[in-house]
C-alpha cells in the first residue's frame, strides 16, 4: 500500500472514492465529495489541500506540477473526474449544481448541462432575475 493510499484510507469519509487529477497523476487526487489530496515529493508531505472562495462564491484552488499550472473550481474538477458528459455539438455546456448551493460540490450533486438550461433552472429557483428568455 502506498503512502497516498494509506492516507485516503485514514482520512476519508464513509464511501468517499478519489481518482487522480488527469494531467497531475501522482502529484493530487479528488474525491467525489470535493476534496483535494496534494502529494508533495520534495517535502514528502500528504495532506488535504486548502481551497478558497473565489468571486462567484465556487470553491477553487490551484494545481501546480511543471509543465502545467491549472486555476481550478473544485465542482467542474468533480464534475470532470466523477460524472458523465455528454456535449451537444458545438453548443455551450456547464456545470450546474441541482440544488444551487455553489460550494456543495458533491458529485451526485452536478449535472453536465447546456448554458440556456442553467439559466432556466437559475430562474427556476430565483437565483437569476428573469431578464433572458
Amino acid at each position: 500500500m502506498t503512502k497516498v493510499q494509506e492516507f485516503i484510507q485514514l482520512n476519508s469519509l464513509p464511501e468517499e472514492r478519489f481518482l487522480p487529477v488527469l494531467h497531475f497523476e501522482g502529484r493530487f487526487w479528488i474525491s467525489d465529495f470535493g476534496r483535494i489530496i496534494s502529494h508533495d515529493h520534495r517535502k514528502r508531505t500528504i495532506k488535504f489541500l486548502k481551497t478558497h472562495l473565489d468571486s462567484l462564491g465556487y470553491f477553487a484552488t490551484q494545481l501546480r506540477m511543471k509543465p502545467y499550472n491549472r486555476k481550478v473550481r473544485v465542482h467542474q474538477l468533480v464534475g470532470e473526474h466523477f460524472c458523465e458528459m455528454v456535449s451537444i455539438g458545438n453548443i455551450r455546456m456547464t456545470w450546474n449544481h441541482k440544488d444551487k448551493v455553489k460550494t456543495n460540490n458533491y458529485y451526485k450533486n452536478l449535472e453536465y448541462i447546456t448554458a440556456r438550461e442553467n439559466c432556466a433552472h437559475a430562474r427556476l429557483i430565483n437565483t437569476l432575475p428573469s431578464l433572458i428568455s
